[in-house]
């Protein structure tokens, strides 16, 4: 699960970074960028299902899910200000 955390820390933290002016100016790396964060998301989102699967009962099956999309829900928020606060500067 840990693997799974580092791995969507790394995605979100690629869809968000192509957005720093920087970054930006030159399309080819934003787009790299987005096109990694896509598969590494994806990834982690097959991953997900599978130790759903795996899970034993409906409940921790739900936990697991719950507790993935929290992570990513926060990561994101986090990032979205980040950011947000990077292009002001």
């Amino acid at each position: 699960m840990l693997k799974l955390y580092l791995f969507s820390t790394l995605g979100c933290f690629l869809g968000w970074i192509r957005f720093i002016p920087l970054i930006a100016q030159y399309k080819w790396l934003s787009g790299l960028f987005y096109f990694i964060a896509i598969i590494t998301l994806g990834w982690c989102c097959l991953e997900i299902t599978n130790l759903m699967n795996e899970a034993t009962t409906d409940n921790d099956a739900t936990k697991i899910l719950l507790s993935y999309f929290g992570y990513l829900f926060s990561l994101t928020i986090l990032l979205y200000f980040l950011i947000k606060k990077y292009k002001k500067q």
